[in-house]
């Protein structure tokens, strides 16, 4: 980098996203994708949540999905937007399968995180994880800046088309949604509601089996990104950590100790469980 020139951090503080192609291998993206898969079918942690299935707290409700997600090149980034404070790694880890979405802020003003939320100090950021190529129809979108904005505005928005294996680091607080729905996704849904009522079913529930169906039909793959929160060790990621426990719920399963401890050897520190950061022995640390 020459003299300057904005580093990666000075950029994700001042834009609010950072684009990281090809953080992740095939083998680690076919990984989580097969750990997403086996487990969003099958468990009561992954919920209807617009028209596809979402897990809040994927890293500790999903097995096997944090041995590929929490890899060298993933903390190093992570690392570098911090830089010399300790990284906190959160219980907020969202996995979100084919979920359509409006607008929207991680931040919501109901969790009374402070005046402050929107203050230079804040730096509570999502590693967004593609585990499939996005067309620009599907792909991420961000508005620029609008970190330090307190209302969703109308700033110009960016389409960021990502191939699997990218990663897109955000800002909390920033405008951003993904694939929205289209007019036949705003037909079915309307259309499952009212049966759902005829039936005394859930409407939600009904809507997302449907449509998953139909996709599956057309032979379209699986739409996954998951979500990884982190910051410095400040006291703003813990209140917003503990804001998020407050909505989400805690932690469903204690985080696989290799993992705790991969962590621990890259001198990061983990929060999201009932009773807080979790401890590491020296001999959990010294047989990873």
């Amino acid at each position: 980098m020459r003299d300057g020139e904005p580093t990666a951090r000075s950029i994700l503080e001042t834009s609010g996203y950072l684009v990281l192609p090809a953080v992740f291998s095939r083998a680690e993206v076919v990984a989580m994708r097969e750990a997403v898969q086996s487990t969003a079918g099958t468990s009561s942690r992954f919920r209807p949540a617009e028209g596809g299935l979402r897990a809040y707290r994927g890293l500790h409700a999903v097995p096997g999905l944090g041995r590929a997600l929490l890899s060298d090149r993933l903390m190093a980034a992570m690392a570098a937007m911090v830089e010399t404070e300790t990284v906190v790694v959160t219980g907020e880890c969202d996995v979100n399968v084919d979920v359509a979405s409006d607008w929207y802020k991680d931040v919501n003003e109901s969790w009374n995180l402070g005046a402050s939320v929107f203050g230079d100090r804040w730096k509570v950021y999502k590693a967004a994880v593609y585990l499939q190529d996005l067309s620009p129809a599907e792909a991420l979108q961000i508005r620029p800046g609008s970190h330090r904005s307190r209302t969703k505005g109308r700033r110009a928005a960016v389409m960021l088309p990502v191939a699997a294996g990218d990663v897109v680091l955000f800002d909390v607080r920033i405008d951003h949604r993904g694939a929205p729905r289209d007019l036949a996704d705003r037909l079915l849904h309307r259309a499952c509601r009212a049966a759902a009522r005829l039936s005394g079913t859930d409407g939600e529930r009904l809507f997302t089996g449907v449509r998953a169906r139909l996709r599956a039909r057309l032979g379209r793959e699986p739409r996954i990104g998951v979500f990884l929160t982190f910051g410095p060790q400040a006291p703003e990621t813990e209140v917003y950590e503990r804001a998020g426990r407050a909505v989400h719920g805690p932690v469903p399963a204690p985080l696989e100790p290799a993992l705790v401890a991969r962590l621990a050897m890259r001198g990061m520190t983990l929060i999201g469980g009932a009773a807080g950061p979790q401890a590491l022995s020296a001999d959990t640390i010294a047989s990873t």
